[in-house]
């Protein structure tokens, strides 16, 4: 069988080893949405759980990986598994950060709605206040904490 019936995208180099940068780019491209391994997923699962108390179940691998890729651009990683080698190293404190940052939403919903915090606000804290006019003292308990 010749050349002409392999369809070949980079003819020109016909057996070459070194790869064309438009082959390149779709490996890479490739090995970038290449899924990490269970390892890396469970090491991951640990760093998150250590430094952000967010324990991740093993169905949440996928959405893990949608807000892990765009750190591979900015640390210059290639892959979920670079990512991973690399918050093993001590030093990886900065890293280990974002990785947090990235997965973890980083504003409150109470917060981002108004209404209920105005509803604490203006009817709540009043009634709370008065209940407790000698002591002056009210404890709050948040769910999200």
């Amino acid at each position: 069988m010749g050349h002409a019936r392999r369809r070949r995208r980079c003819r020109r180099l016909r057996g070459a080893a070194a790869a064309c940068r438009d082959c390149r780019g779709r490996f890479q491209a490739r090995a970038r949405r290449a899924a990490m391994m269970v390892h890396e997923f469970g090491l991951l699962r640990r760093i998150l759980k250590e430094r952000s108390g967010l324990n991740l179940g093993e169905d949440k691998q996928e959405m893990l990986e949608g807000k892990l890729r765009p750190l591979l651009k900015e640390f210059e990683l290639p892959s979920l598994s670079h990512l991973a080698l690399a918050l093993m190293k001590p030093d990886s404190h900065v890293l280990r950060t974002r990785v947090a940052q990235a997965v973890t939403v980083q504003e409150s919903y109470f917060f981002r709605d108004k209404a209920p915090f105005n509803y604490f606000i203006d009817v709540m804290l009043p009634k709370l206040m008065a209940k407790r006019e000698v002591s002056r003292r009210i404890r709050v308990w948040c769910a999200a904490a």
